[in-house]
C-alpha cells in the first residue's frame, strides 16, 4: 500500500502543480488583458472584442481547472454541521463515502462534457472576434470535472490507507479548525 500511496503522491503534485500553473497565468492575463482593454478604452475610445473574448475563455479555464486546485487544497464547498457532529469512525465513513461519490459524479460530468464537446466539434461553431474553435475551449470544462474527480480519488485512497482523516490527499482534518489562507 505503501507503494499506491508514493505513485499516488507524485501523481496529485503533478496535478497540483499543472492546476496552479493555470490558475496563475489565467488570472494574471486576466487582470493583464483587462487593464490593456480599459487603458485602449480609456485613451483612445477602442475596445478589443477579442480581449473580451478571451477573457471569456480564461474565466472557463480558471473556473473548472480551479475546482480542481480548491479539492486538492480542501479548500472546496462543504456543508459540516451534521459531519462534526459525528464521531471519528463516522466521520472517516462519510468522508470515504463523499470523496468516492464526488469523484464518481465528476467522471460521469467530465464523459457527459466530452460529448457536449464533440457535438460542438461537429457543429463547427467558432468565436467570433477570434475565431476560435469553441470545442478547444470548452474541452477545458471535461478536463476540469476529470482533474477535480481524480483529486477526490486521491483523497478516497489516502483515507483508505491511512488511519487519520484526510480532506484531501495532503490535508488531515482537524475538526474545528477555521481554515487559514494558502501558503
Amino acid at each position: 500500500m505503501a507503494l499506491v500511496v508514493k505513485v499516488f503522491n507524485a501523481l496529485f503534485k503533478i496535478i497540483e502543480k499543472l492546476e496552479y500553473s493555470v490558475l496563475v497565468v489565467g488570472i494574471l492575463a486576466m487582470a493583464g488583458l483587462s487593464c490593456v482593454n480599459v487603458a485602449s478604452r480609456t485613451f483612445w475610445g477602442h475596445s478589443f472584442a477579442s480581449v473580451e473574448e478571451i477573457n471569456q475563455f480564461l474565466i472557463i479555464a480558471v473556473t473548472f481547472i480551479g475546482a480542481g486546485y480548491a479539492a486538492a487544497q480542501a479548500r472546496h464547498i462543504r456543508m459540516s454541521a451534521l459531519y462534526d457532529l459525528l464521531p471519528d469512525t463516522g466521520r472517516k465513513a462519510v468522508m470515504m463515502l463523499i470523496a468516492g461519490s464526488t469523484a464518481l459524479l465528476c467522471f460521469v460530468l467530465a464523459y457527459c462534457g466530452l460529448h457536449y464537446v464533440e457535438t460542438v466539434r461537429e457543429l463547427g461553431t467558432r468565436s467570433p472576434a477570434l475565431q476560435i474553435p469553441y470545442w478547444w475551449v470548452y474541452t477545458l470544462a471535461p478536463l476540469g470535472l476529470l482533474t477535480t474527480g481524480l483529486q477526490y480519488l486521491l483523497t478516497l485512497v489516502r483515507n483508505l490507507s491511512s488511519a487519520e482523516i484526510y480532506e484531501s490527499f495532503n490535508h488531515v482534518e482537524h475538526p474545528g479548525e477555521i481554515p487559514v489562507s494558502a501558503e
